[in-house]
């Protein structure tokens, strides 16, 4: 067929569908087929009800004359007369296929615009729908994503389509509740900016707000919120603004201002039940967060007058029962509870319910109804987290209440049984359950006989001092605490241990039994027994005497008079003198150690006429005298090094190895002139614990052992850290400031776990340090050296 026939073809049919540009498409896909004949069979496979559709459309676009003058032709003639009988078929065919091809370029962009916007449409009712009912929101994330992909096809194939700024819109919000939030914003900024008067501009600007508190980005947010709220007339779009300004100061904990936005909501913006209820709702919550109790159940009361969602019945009759409880209506929290539990309506929530009227027999003292409740949760709830629950109280119960620790023992082992999926109280179990176990421990470290040595009565001081801390701050039990405190100061009176034994039992009588008396008393009887403890420092800090006349007399306060003469004033025969003292005054003390350990380090750095043998010996019997003390392991890492093989002068001038020299002295002396000259440049073949107190070239001091926090963090120890020991030791090197802040710390001896060491070091640059002890900081550059002690947490043991 000929492209000429094509568009005779073509242009008599110009009035019905290939009009201008239309026809030349046309002929420019279909009629570039020159000396090109299609086989008829091609077309006979079309459906003859097309084709007669195509012959009426022709006949009835022939204008007038041609009418008159076919008028006794068929449509088969008029055909014939523009072109050869031998086309008639083909062009038949061709008008066909024509059609057809224009007919599905529009069929196939509609059908994507109708998927897009058929997923979009249902993904949207199941989420509006589930809301309706009083529930979290449900989102289909398939039927979104697909809304998604068709959309985009239509932004991508049909930029000039009239539909351009819906499918924007469907992108936007289904990216906005797949959490997709900053490809959500940038959909709707384009819709904003390039359809001014879309029919979506208001609602776009309401998703731009929420894509921008999603995004942490509130200030922006709440500005278009309040915007939406000033100047829009559509009450669903303010009401929509007024929640989600309501909700930012809620969760702001700005609980005021957030009731300000809820109860114009339920006055006159919320035009449904559904925004009233959920005003309510939070009004209530507001105000228990509060501790405004009463307040709160009234509006959780008043929320069962306005015809409630069975989510919304529940959580109303549930909270109230909580504030009665809360106000002492013992009896009228439980009637609320037993009426929820007899509801087969929330039987999916028989649990909670039930373990809240077990709450409520124990507030109205009732232990024996109980026990019995918790019981039968704990077997008939097997399954789900109430049965973990019971069994935590039981332990509770037993623990705190019968004081029988075994019976407790046994219901926390239970309950860690359940794990954390089907225990919220799996750690606290864990953490309790280990803390009783440790009561047999410490009370067995009690044991002596009358053989016992210093160490054993010391260890025995320790044990009792841990069994009065477990009972004071983890079983609260503080007369427990103050009989075991109480005995390591009758029976141990002279362990290391005992003086602070008698400052945690002051403590313990007024913090805990509100005994001023009786603490200053102990505290006096403290002053008087203890004088050169190393707990004696502790007493004057308590006491607020740090820096008076009393402060002093005791091993640290010599040590700290030997580091200022050696660091401050650079006097090392009166430091010598100091050590010296610490080192023979104070035998029992753990500064005593570090004193005689510092001797030692002193004689070798600038005592010429000790030898490299006998400052390795010194470290070895320091090892020995002291083996479980931080400075004795020290000095008995460095009697052990191994040395590396290296040249030595020999008296000739000559060089020699290590090995042709005296094995029994000079090799081991050697390897310890060697780790004390990498001390000075901080090398890491030495010890560890010297290394930090050097910062360029010169020694530091210890920092005040107990800062306070300049703004209290929280700190959570993380459980990627687990496998860390129960306690240990972090050095920090911190610079203070004349106001004892924190300008600069450096972590030592970090840990392998990352976050932990950055917790921790958040912790130590908050602190506050007290200056006044140290002198004129002006001196030198205010670092110290500051030892933090990390304690794991039990459940993590």
């Amino acid at each position: 067929m000929r492209a000429k026939d094509i568009k005779q073809v073509v242009n008599s049919t110009a009035g019905y569908k290939f009009s201008g540009s239309a026809a030349r498409k046309a002929v420019s896909s279909l009629g570039e087929m020159k000396g090109r004949d299609e086989p008829p069979s091609r077309w006979q496979s079309y459906n003859p009800m097309i084709s007669r559709l195509i012959r009426h459309k022709l006949k009835s676009r022939l204008n007038t004359t041609e009418t008159t003058a076919l008028k006794s032709k068929t449509l088969g003639q008029t055909i014939r007369s523009v072109v050869s009988a031998s086309s008639v078929r083909r062009i038949s065919a061709l008008l066909i296929a024509l059609t057809l091809i224009s007919s599905l370029s529009g069929c196939v962009y509609f059908n994507t615009f109708y998927n897009a916007r058929k997923n979009f449409n249902e993904a949207e009712s199941e989420r509006k729908n589930s809301l309706a009912k009083g529930g979290k929101p449900r989102v289909n994330r398939s039927k979104y994503k697909i809304a998604i992909e068709k959309s985009s096809v239509v932004l991508e194939k049909h930029p000039d389509s009239k539909y351009y700024d819906d499918a924007l819109y469907m992108i936007g919000v289904s990216y906005y509740w797949t959490t997709e939030y900053l490809k959500s914003q940038r959909k709707f900024r384009e819709l904003l900016a390039n359809f001014e008067e879309s029919d979506y501009t208001i609602r776009s600007r309401l998703y731009l707000a929420k894509c921008k508190l999603a995004l942490d980005e509130r200030a922006e947010a709440i500005i278009i919120f309040q915007n939406l709220l000033e100047t829009v007339d559509d009450d669903k779009i303010r009401t929509e603004a007024a929640f989600a300004i309501g909700d930012f100061y809620f969760d702001a904990t700005e609980y005021e201002k957030a009731n300000i936005y809820y109860e114009a909501l339920i006055d006159s913006l919320a035009s449904t039940d559904v925004g009233r209820r959920k005003g309510r709702l939070r009004v209530a919550e507001g105000y228990f967060a509060r501790f405004s109790i009463p307040a709160a159940k009234d509006n959780f009361l008043a929320v069962l007058d306005m015809n409630p969602t069975l989510e919304e019945e529940y959580v109303a009759n549930f909270r109230a029962g909580e504030c009665s409880y809360l106000l002492q209506d013992i009896i009228g929290g439980l009637e609320r509870f037993e009426l929820l539990a007899d509801d087969t309506r929330f039987y999916d929530s028989i649990g909670s319910v039930r373990l809240q009227i077990a709450r409520g027999y124990e507030l109205d003292d009732d232990m024996e109804l109980a026990l019995e409740e918790y019981e039968n949760i704990s077997v008939e709830s097997e399954a789900s987290p109430a049965a973990g629950a019971a069994l935590y109280n039981l332990g509770l119960i037993y623990q705190f209440d019968l004081e029988d620790f075994d019976k407790s023992l046994e219901y926390y082992e239970q309950a860690k049984k359940k794990g954390r999926t089907r225990n919220p109280f799996y750690d606290e179990s864990v953490r309790r359950a280990a803390d009783i176990a440790k009561l047999a421990t410490f009370k067995e470290g009690t044991a002596l006989d009358t053989a016992a040595t210093q160490e054993q009565i010391d260890q025995a001081a320790q044990a009792q001092l841990r069994l009065g801390e477990l009972f004071l701050f983890d079983l609260n039990q503080p007369d427990s605490a103050v009989s075991a405190f109480q005995y390591a100061i009758d029976s141990l009176p002279n362990a290391y241990y005992t003086p602070r034994a008698l400052l945690s039992l002051a403590l313990t009588q007024r913090d805990y039994l509100e005994d001023t008396t009786s603490y200053d008393s102990l505290m006096q009887e403290f002053l008087v027994r203890y004088p050169k403890s190393d707990y004696y420092a502790d007493a004057l800090e308590i006491l607020g005497l740090v820096g008076t006349e009393a402060d002093t007399g005791y091993a640290g306060s010599y040590f700290a008079k030997a580091e200022h003469w050696l660091i401050e004033e650079s006097n090392l025969d009166s430091a010598m003198k100091y050590y010296e003292f610490v080192a023979d005054s104070f035998p029992q003390s753990k500064v005593s150690t570090k004193a005689r350990f510092t001797l030692i380090w002193l004689d070798d750095k600038y005592n010429e006429q000790e030898t490299d043998s006998t400052i390795y010996f010194a470290y070895g019997d320091l090892a020995d005298l002291y083996p479980n003390d931080d400075y004795g392991k020290l000095a008995g890492q460095i009697s052990s090094y191994s040395p590396k093989q290296q040249i030595a002068p020999t008296a000739n001038g000559d060089s020699a190895t290590f090995a042709d020299l005296d094995q029994d002295s000079l090799e081991l002396a050697a390897a310890v002139r060697e780790s004390q000259e990498s001390f000075v440049s901080v090398d890491t073949s030495l010890s560890q614990e010297l290394r930090f107190y050097v910062r360029e070239g010169r020694q530091l001091r210890d920092a005040q052992s107990r800062p306070r926090a300049n703004n209290p963090l929280d700190f959570i120890y993380p459980v990627s850290a687990a496998s860390q020991p129960d306690f240990f030791d972090l050095y920090f090197q911190v610079q203070i400031d004349f106001d004892g802040l924190v300008m600069d710390s450096k972590l030592m001896n970090p840990t392998q776990f990352s976050e932990l060491n950055r917790l921790i070091k958040e912790q130590v640059d908050n602190f506050v340090f007290s200056s006044s002890k140290w002198g004129d900081l002006g001196r030198g550059d205010g670092w110290f050296v500051y030892k933090y002690r990390v304690t794991k947490p039990e459940y993590l043991r």
